[in-house]
């Protein structure tokens, strides 16, 4: 017996925990970094000759490795902070004769070891860099027992040991705090990302489960006209033969319906005050025309289709895109001014909803007492199944078009 999937989110989670939840670098934190490094570099060599007495070769070696692990850390932050650490074991070792300066922590090597642990702090998870912290600290402790005789002498060096430890330890917090807020963020932001798929696959599904409703019913229809006349004609035909096939065809027309009640019943929704309403026509968009004009838009409707002249299919899906059409306006143009047109064509019917810009947006935005659907994909699995065409874009001027071509007849399979 397998164990049940993880959700995607707990993954997600793990993943930004294990690794920094920032992504990329910045550039200008490159720049910040980069900066950072040379001015140290800059200020270590001279200070490491001028105060501490080091030759110059070996001051221009330790400040080039200890500047270098800055722009490392982006990267590579645990390793570079090993090599850091251990630089600043170096330094405070070959420095420890000047007790009458910053010891055991000079101050290039101070100001060095904040902007490393901020990094840390703010790239690494807060137990890295509170450890890294930790160590440095250990790196201090260690430099002084092995490089003081008398522990009379602390008086030398423990102020300094105690404001390099504060300074380190109040920059490791305040990045810590930094970077955790962030990682939080980046997992509210992906948890809402994945909420965001799965709301936006949940309504592709809905929707084709009711077009797939919707065609059911018309389909449906038809077949229990097959089955009537079929059961009929045993009564009108005296051919014996004849009479026989048109048992076969009722009969199979009633397994047909049978099996499509057993469908549609799976494909209901729990309400079901629609269950048994008929569904919508060309002769129906008035009604929603006259809809969209009570709540404050302007609709120029024109129709040239004639009643009855298309398949049901057809006009059923006619009315769903005048339906969406009008329902986005409403929700993303009120009071816009809008044109619904619908002609017949050599081989169907084009349906043509515009609007123009919306003016001032309203306080609030009322919604059409009809039952849309889930958006422009809708309208696009309608018509493609229907072997139709549909254009669906921003006009140049403001305002929105859809057009959408339709057979007269379905395609064969719909």
């Amino acid at each position: 017996m397998t164990a049940p999937a993880r959700p995607r989110w707990q993954d997600r989670i793990r993943a930004l925990e294990s690794r920094a939840p920032l992504g990329p670098f910045p550039v200008i934190g490159w720049i910040v970094i980069i900066t950072a490094s040379v001015v140290l570099f800059w200020l270590s060599v001279p200070s490491f000759v001028a105060f501490y007495d080091l030759p110059i070769g070996s001051a221009f070696v330790l400040s080039t490795l200890q500047c270098l692990t800055l722009p490392f850390a982006v990267r590579l932050p645990r390793s570079a902070m090993l090599l850091h650490l251990i630089t600043l074991i170096v330094i405070g070792y070959i420095t420890r004769d000047s007790f009458d300066q910053f010891w055991p922590v000079p101050v290039p090597n101070l100001l060095a070891l904040v902007v490393i642990l901020v990094i840390l702090g703010l790239r690494e998870r807060w137990i890295v860099a509170i450890l890294a912290w930790w160590l440095a600290f250990l790196a201090m402790t260690i430099t002084v027992l092995v490089n003081t005789e008398d522990w009379t002498s602390v008086s030398e060096w423990g102020e300094d040991v105690l404001v390099s430890v504060t300074v380190t330890l109040i920059a490791v917090a305040v990045s810590v705090m930094i970077g955790q807020r962030q990682r939080v963020r980046a997992i509210v932001e992906s948890a809402k990302r994945d909420v965001e798929l799965e709301q936006a696959k949940r309504s592709v599904i809905e929707e084709r489960a009711r077009i797939a409703r919707e065609l059911h019913d018309v389909v449906a229809h038809s077949m229990s006209i097959v089955h009537i006349q079929a059961e009929s004609a045993r009564y009108r035909i005296t051919d014996e033969a004849a009479r026989t096939e048109f048992v076969e065809i009722a009969r199979s027309a009633r397994a047909a319906l049978d099996e499509m009640r057993q469908l549609l019943g799976a494909l209901r929704p729990d309400d079901e005050s629609t269950l048994y309403a008929p569904q919508p026509t060309i002769a129906d968009i008035p009604d929603l025309v006259h809809s969209t004009q009570k709540i404050g838009h302007h609709v120029a409707y024109t129709n040239e289709v004639k009643p009855g002249s298309t398949s049901p299919i057809v006009e059923l899906t006619a009315y769903r895109i005048v339906q969406e059409a009008l329902s986005n306006i409403v929700r993303h143009a009120p009071r816009a001014t809008a044109t619904v047109a619908l002609q017949a064509t050599s081989s169907g019917i084009s349906i043509r909803v515009a609007n123009e810009t919306a003016p001032a947006p309203a306080d609030a935005r009322p919604s059409l007492n009809e039952q849309g659907g889930h958006g422009l994909r809708g309208m696009r699995e309608r018509v493609a199944l229907l072997g139709g065409d549909i254009v669906q874009e921003p006009l140049p001027g403001g305002g929105f078009l859809i057009e959408a071509t339709l057979p007269t007849v379905a395609r064969e399979g719909t």
